[in-house]
């Protein structure tokens, strides 16, 4: 009789702790408004540079969801948290007159089939605060991006995701020569040798987005407390009309 009652309440015990387990609360994230110093940020990221230092109209601009205070260590961690990097967007504390919004749900360059939904919020910022730049470097799916709007249009765009070229749209600018990149059409270049291939850089690197965000606006994996920067950032939801979208017709071939 012992033995069965054991086994029961062993089995009993499992039991509970299962469904603690399958129903237990989620974590919760305490976000800390206390203004503090910079931190940096950059790498394997998205972000815009708006040059705005009102942070409560851009976020109106982007239309995110349940915005609240918080600083640049808790806003800066929740984008890279595994539980939040897909959802939170960190929008920056001015710095230097610009105001940085960071997160893996901006919207990506996207190739057909799927809908391009980067280009319009670039406009629409653009046209709203007069310039803003658009950067991207995630070596998980190898995607490396830059664009500018300023003078009331897309100045320029860049894009390469996985060796396809995605955005490449005005000339390229002295600060982008100055980096060495060919930025040739990249299929079947790698390998060549002679005129075009061999030792030229065909693909660009994070660093090359973060060298071109510094002489552009500012690179924020150098921000520093030496930073000019006043109060506590913004941490909120991307907006669901942010989500990957295939298109319902493909484009008619040229």
């Amino acid at each position: 009789m012992i033995p069965i009652v054991s086994t029961l309440l062993l089995i009993t015990t499992l039991f509970a702790g299962l469904v603690y387990i399958w129903f237990r609360p989620g974590r919760a994230y305490v976000f800390d408004s206390r203004p503090d110093v910079p931190v940096p940020f950059g790498r394997d990221m998205a972000w815009l540079a708006v040059r705005s230092t009102d942070q409560a109209a851009v976020v109106a601009a982007l239309g995110l969801v349940a915005p609240r205070p918080a600083n640049w260590k808790t806003g800066t961690s929740a984008i890279y948290e595994p539980a939040l990097r897909a959802s939170c967007v960190f929008v920056s504390p001015p710095v230097s007159g610009w105001t940085l919004v960071a997160g893996l749900p901006l919207p990506h360059p996207a190739p057909a089939p799927f809908v391009d939904k980067c280009c319009p919020i670039i406009a629409l910022l653009g046209q709203k605060f007069g310039e803003v730049q658009y950067f991207a470097n995630d070596d998980i799916i190898d995607l490396h991006a830059w664009a500018r709007w300023s003078d009331g249009q897309l100045q320029r765009s860049y894009a390469v995701l996985d060796t396809q070229v995605v955005w490449d749209s005005g000339r390229p600018c002295r600060q982008e020569r100055a980096l060495g990149l060919s930025l040739y059409e990249i299929r079947g270049v790698e390998g060549r040798s002679g005129d075009i291939g061999g030792g030229l850089i065909v693909h660009p690197m994070a660093e090359h987005v973060l060298r071109l965000a510094e002489t552009w606006s500012c690179d924020p994996t150098s921000l520093s407390s030496e930073s000019r920067s006043q109060g506590a950032g913004i941490i909120a939801y991307a907006p669901r009309a942010w989500r990957v979208e295939r298109m319902t017709e493909m484009p008619a071939a040229a």
